[in-house]
């Protein structure tokens, strides 16, 4: 679970770095590698965010409604860090079940 919040914030990370300095490094200065190099890393982190989302969702970690929620909330800049909280819970939640 702890591998899973991990995702979720990197992958936050990198879709604002991308929107708010690779964006406007492409389309106000010129710099279309900006773009290119970030946007391949976002890609990348959101792949393994998918990874991490449908393997805890088949080891029942978290519900089917979490795992559609999760992917849902990291298509909307900011909003993964507060899912983070309620991720937090969830987890803690599985630490003290054992």
């Amino acid at each position: 679970m702890k591998l899973l919040r991990y995702a979720s914030i990197t992958e936050a990370i990198s879709y604002l770095l991308l929107l708010v300095v690779a964006m406007p490094l492409k389309y106000l200065l010129g710099i279309p590698q900006a773009v290119q190099i970030t946007g391949m890393l976002h890609g990348i982190l959101f792949v393994i965010l998918s990874y991490f989302v449908i393997t805890r969702w088949y080891m029942g970690i978290i519900s089917a409604r979490w795992a559609f929620i999760i992917m849902g909330c990291s298509l909307i800049p900011l909003v993964p860090f507060y899912i983070d909280s309620h991720l937090k819970k969830i987890y803690f939640q599985q630490l003290s079940k054992g």
